[in-house]
């Protein structure tokens, strides 16, 4: 239901979210957030299941939770950035691994942003907003 002052947004003006976490309870969550924040949003288990729907659903942003079994965050990123067809995605990584050495790879060119578990959300939001304006402002 639509607020006062509110204005509908398209399917259309709706950014794409692909979200990537092993975990059930961190998946439904985010996915219940980004939705209530008018993102569309797709979920992926593994992987190798978010480079399958990146390269498919080609959406604006991956949230790539890092410990994922097979195919982890850190490599999917890698992937992402080297193919010609979704390098342009704008990547934000996730993970609870918060020790000093993780931050400084999440500075390499396969990742747009980093955030560390438990996330909050107010920081989570503030990096989505931050991450899909720069994409924006890249393609005009």
């Amino acid at each position: 239901m639509k607020r006062e002052g509110e204005v509908a947004l398209s399917s259309q003006a709706r950014p794409l979210i692909l979200i990537a976490d092993d975990n059930d309870d961190v998946l439904s969550t985010l996915t219940a957030l980004m939705t209530r924040e008018g993102y569309q949003v797709i979920g992926a288990k593994n992987g190798a299941e978010a480079l399958r729907l990146a390269q498919a659903a080609r959406p604006a942003l991956v949230l790539l939770d890092v410990g994922m079994p097979g195919i982890d965050g850190w490599t999917a990123a890698e992937e992402l950035k080297r193919n010609p067809s979704t390098q342009h995605i704008r990547v934000v990584m996730i993970t609870a691994f918060a020790f000093a050495g993780s931050v400084p790879m999440a500075r390499r060119p396969a990742w747009d942003g980093y955030l560390t578990k438990p996330l909050l959300v107010a920081r989570l939001l503030r990096e989505l907003r931050e991450q899909l304006d720069t994409s924006a402002s890249l393609r005009s």
